[in-house]
């Protein structure tokens, strides 16, 4: 992953997942970046989440600095407990949904 500043005229395409990517834009540090928004499918009342399965954004999230603000975003409430969670995953410092604001 590459991380790109972008602006009301960044052009977008479309990669081989079917996600949106800037065409060219410039190149940022991920440990100058102070927030991040993590995308999940699921998180727990921990901050633990669950994501698409590729641990890209945990590898991603490992190179920023350690008071980097990680916040989710989620239509659902957390469940109990995410039981898969691993060392390597990186929690959540917040996470937002229709209801609240979870801060862990």
């Amino acid at each position: 992953m590459v991380h790109v500043l972008v602006n009301d005229q960044t052009e977008y395409v479309q990669n081989e997942l079917g996600i949106l990517e800037p065409v060219e834009g410039e190149l940022i540090d991920p440990i100058e970046l102070d927030l991040v928004f993590v995308p999940l499918l699921a998180f727990d009342e921990k901050g633990s989440r669950v994501g698409y399965g590729k641990g890209y954004y945990d590898r991603f999230l490992a190179e920023c600095r350690s008071d980097v603000i990680k916040i989710g975003l989620s239509f659902f409430l957390p469940v109990d407990k995410i039981e898969d969670a691993d060392n390597w995953d990186i929690p959540l410092t917040y996470c937002i949904t229709p209801e609240r604001i979870y801060e862990f």
